[in-house]
Formats: C-alpha cells, structure tokens, sequence
C-alpha cells in the first residue's frame, strides 16, 4: 500500500483529495505519458523551482493507460502554471481548446475512471465480450450493459444522449447558421457555419 499524507490544504477542494488518491490507486500525472509531446508543450525554463520529477515524461513501461487517447479532463492533469514563475506558463495544449482544461480538480474524469475500472475490475465480467461503443466499458456491477461517457446512451453507448445534447444537428454546403433558443438570457445565440 501507498500512505497519502494530506495536509489542511488538500481538503479546499475535493479533486485535490481525489488527486493524491488517484496516486495512491496506481494513476500517475496525465502530462507524463511518453506520448504527451504531441498533446502539450512543457516549458520547464519557466519553473521557479526545479521540480523535474513532476513533469518529466515516463517511460510506457512504468505507466498502463490502455492506449486510451490523451485525457486533458484528467484529475492527474496538472495545471498551465504550475511551479511556474510569476505570469509564465510551465504546460501549454498545442490545441488551444484544451488550454481552459488541463488542471481541473472538479472531479475525476471519465477516462480517469475508466482506467480505475479497467485495473481493479476487469475480471469481473470475464465470459462477456467487451461490445463498448464510443469510449464506454463494461459495467463491472453490472455486466451486461457498458458505462458510458457524457452525451452517449444505450446499452453498449451506442446512441446520442439526446437528454444532454438535445438531438442531431445537419448541416449542409449552402452553410447557416445554429440558434439555441433561450441562451443568453432569453436571446438565441447564432454562430455563422
């Protein structure tokens, strides 16, 4: 067993919590995969103190993440500005999209769960096949269904959640424009395709 020391910092938020437990259960810090160069760019001239250890990549051998893809939501993400010197930035996604994301401690993500799952769980339904669609995985509490990640549904995650999405979207050549009724206060919301 791993000891977790927490001290009276740790308890502001719970993701810290679930952060330093997540090492504890075998989850090592997302942006030290050996695959994170394609995903993020660390400036380690950036850090005012020298924590390598922290942000160096692993080699594949001592991390199993299931070839699963790289998970920005990770709880084991850290933040853009960590051990980093004032108004610098230490990690940056090469997908700007991504930047708002990295270092979140709201909870733990899908995938972090996921992988969880798929460590401690995974001969839990040996004799049924893994029918998972769209990033799901078999229940381990219940075998004969998947669990599945937001916006999908069914059995095997096979169909869009349309209770989250609110339905299909088509869009043709001639282009158009998206209205969401009621966003902002009442006014649609339009965004030029």
């Amino acid at each position: 067993p791993q000891p977790t020391y927490l001290d009276a910092n740790c308890f502001q938020l719970v993701g810290r919590v679930a952060h330093e437990i997540g090492h504890s259960i075998g989850l090592w810090h997302t942006h030290q995969l050996s695959t994170r160069e394609q995903y993020v760019k660390i400036y380690s001239q950036n850090m005012a103190v020298q924590n390598d250890g922290e942000i160096v990549d692993l080699p594949d051998s001592l991390i199993n993440y299931y070839n699963l893809k790289y998970d920005f939501a990770s709880i084991m993400h850290y933040d853009p500005r960590i051990f980093a010197r004032p108004g610098l930035k230490t990690i940056e996604t090469r997908d700007p999209l991504f930047q708002q994301t990295i270092g979140q401690r709201s909870e733990i993500s899908f995938q972090d769960a996921k992988i969880v799952n798929l460590e401690y769980c995974s001969g839990m339904c040996n004799n049924l096949r893994d029918d998972c669609q769209n990033g799901g995985y078999v229940d381990p509490k219940s075998c004969g269904k998947c669990r599945c990640p937001d916006g999908w549904t069914g059995r095997f995650c096979e169909n869009v959640d349309t209770r989250v999405c609110g339905g299909d979207i088509l869009v043709d050549d001639k282009g158009g424009s998206i209205s969401t009724p009621g966003f902002d206060q009442g006014r649609p919301y339009r965004d030029n395709l």
